[in-house]
């Protein structure tokens, strides 16, 4: 077992873009030699080890994710057609950074509807039209880029304000695009007109400019999820989404440059002659800095308080450079015996990472715990811990009696303790290590329907399950709601709207949280979870033609105080 201080060094190379050097993983250094990427350590509760952490900081970050956001309406033909044809050429562009750049693809028009806000009366837009369109989520593969671009057609758009700050809000609210964790997030918007809003003159100059209110996912104006404008930029500030703004006339320059400061990003005006040149360079002019700010090191989800000392505490100054911090890891007293895994990562002021270590430790099941403290640091569940005997098994076919493979099936225990699996090529799953109890058992595949059952574990026991899926002839959607703590919450009521259809449904989880949504059309889908003595949750969930989707719903238990929530 180690115990007390370990002599060592880690090294964070992330990848210096404009200078060509690879990028390599965060590893420790002893005696000249390199060990494995993973730092292993066997500590009873209360133990702790010391290292040295090198961090080499790059001018460029590591990990970048760019969306392409693109108004279709009809002014916007132009520039679609050579996104079209170009869009592998733009992407390579950036492959002399020689940094790993993800893609993704979000339009929109404008609301197919007419309105009358804020002294401004007129259709915004005409039937078939829309306010936002997920089209691909960041991916690495630049063929599924250029399909979706390939994909789109122009709208039409009925007055010259366009849907500019719904899809400025979708780009921090949407889950679906799946922003990668330690990436810097980029959105650049291809516009030439201005949003709508009650006063666009706002931080900008004096007077006001009203171009009408923007009524947000329920498309209905003077409700609760109506959006603002100057809300909206300081939200994607908050959550480190960068806009820059590709604008294709002369038009209100003025107004864009200062929205997109608010955002941390800037403007340029491209058109389709230059286009490729243009986006390339803006996006590698944002990219290099020449200093970092707060670079500290922080533990992965429910590890923080592993986390016990970090000297310095951060570093902010130049990149190009290197820096040490010592680090020192704790096992919180009241530990569980069992392997736990976590990543340490270097972090900036906007949450871009630097580096990833990954770490495991294992706590001996004998290892005697110290006296517990008045106030015991809560430890998260060890990825693996036996506590039992029991087998459960089986295998899932189609309606043919076909194995179905990939299929997720989860399996939910006593204590509402939930374990997952996938099936192989003969579509047989497997757990072990079981107590005896209770379980509640789901098979999940896209296409098909969800199918559950549940069954008593004698102690010890051993029991097959099969399933036989159905394919779906419609839409689904279903899920689970879970706490903070990722415990399961039951009977929370949920309503699902649907944006373009306007088809509603009402559902309720169970004692495992699961809940569904089934005959569903193709549609973007609002699901709302309520239930006393928690905050109000609401997601958003695109839905293609017969997709079957699942999501996870968190609820946040409210607190007694009452606060005041700025609006």
């Amino acid at each position: 077992m180690r115990k007390g201080k370990k002599t060592g060094i880690w090294n964070l190379l992330g990848c210096i873009a404009l200078f060509m050097l690879s990028a390599q993983g965060f590893v420790a250094v002893a005696n000249g030699s390199v060990s494995s990427e993973t730092f292993e350590a066997t500590l009873a509760p209360g133990e702790s080890v010391s290292e040295k952490v090198t961090v080499n900081i790059p001018s460029t970050p590591p990990k970048v994710d760019v969306v392409f956001a693109f108004d279709l309406t009809g002014s916007m033909g132009g520039i679609l057609n050579t996104a079209k044809s170009r869009a592998i050429e733009i992407m390579a562009s950036l492959d002399v950074l020689d940094i790993d750049i993800n893609y993704g693809v979000v339009s929109y028009m404008d609301y197919p509807n007419c309105y009358n806000s804020y002294g401004y009366n007129s259709c915004y837009g005409t039937a078939g039209d829309y306010a936002y369109a997920m089209n691909q989520a960041i991916t690495s593969e630049r063929s599924s880029i250029t399909s979706a671009i390939n994909a789109l057609t122009l709208g039409n758009g009925e007055d010259g304000p366009e849907a500019y700050t719904r899809v400025l809000y979708e780009s921090y609210s949407d889950s679906s695009i799946e922003w990668r964790s330690g990436a810097k997030k980029i959105l650049i918007n291809f516009a030439d007109n201005i949003p709508h809003d009650n006063n666009l003159n706002e931080g900008v100059t004096s007077g006001t400019w009203s171009t009408g209110g923007d009524p947000g996912r329920d498309e209905e104006m003077f409700t609760s999820d109506d959006l603002d404008l100057q809300t909206v930029l300081s939200e994607m500030a908050t959550n480190n989404v960068v806009l820059l703004e590709a604008h294709t006339t002369s038009s209100y320059l003025v107004y864009w440059q200062y929205w997109a400061n608010m955002t941390g990003g800037s403007l340029f005006i491209t058109d389709s002659s230059t286009m490729v040149n243009d986006v390339a360079n803006a996006i590698s002019s944002e990219l290099v800095t020449t200093t970092v700010s707060n670079l500290h090191m922080a533990a992965s989800a429910g590890y923080e308080s592993w986390l016990t000392s970090v000297s310095p505490s951060s570093y902010s100054g130049k990149t190009g450079t290197s820096t040490d911090f010592t680090v020192t890891l704790t096992v919180p007293d009241g530990t569980d015996g069992g392997s736990y895994s976590f990543t340490l990562s270097a972090l900036d002021a906007s949450n871009i990472s630097y580096g990833d270590q990954s770490v495991a430790i294992a706590v001996p099941v004998s290892a005697p715990t110290p006296s517990p403290s008045p106030s015991p640091s809560p430890s998260p569940s060890p990825t693996q811990t036996p506590t039992g005997s029991g087998i459960v098994y089986g295998f899932v076919t189609d309606e043919y009696e076909e194995p179905l493979k990939s299929v997720s099936v989860s399996l939910t225990g006593p204590n509402s303790n939930t374990e997952s699996a996938s099936t192989d090529a003969d579509g047989y799953y497997f757990f072990e290590n079981l107590i005896q109890g209770d379980y509640t058992i789901r098979a999940s595949k896209s296409g098909y329907e969800t199918a559950s059952k549940e069954f008593l574990l004698g102690d010890g026991g051993t029991k097959e399950v099969n399933f036989q899926l159905a394919e779906t002839t419609s839409g689904y959607i279903y899920g689970f709601v879970k706490d903070i703590s990722g415990d399961p919450v039951e009977n929370v009521r949920l309503t699902l709207k649907g944006v373009k259809t306007r088809y509603t449904a009402k559902s309720a989880s169970d004692k495992d949280g699961f809940f569904e949504f089934t005959g569903l059309d193709a549609d973007t889908y609002v699901i709302k979870a309520k239930k006393k003595r928690y905050r109000q949750s609401k997601m958003t969930v695109e839905l293609e033609e017969y997709e079957t989707k699942e999501i996870e719903i968190e609820m946040r238990a409210t607190t007694s105080r009452k606060v005041n929530e700025k609006r």
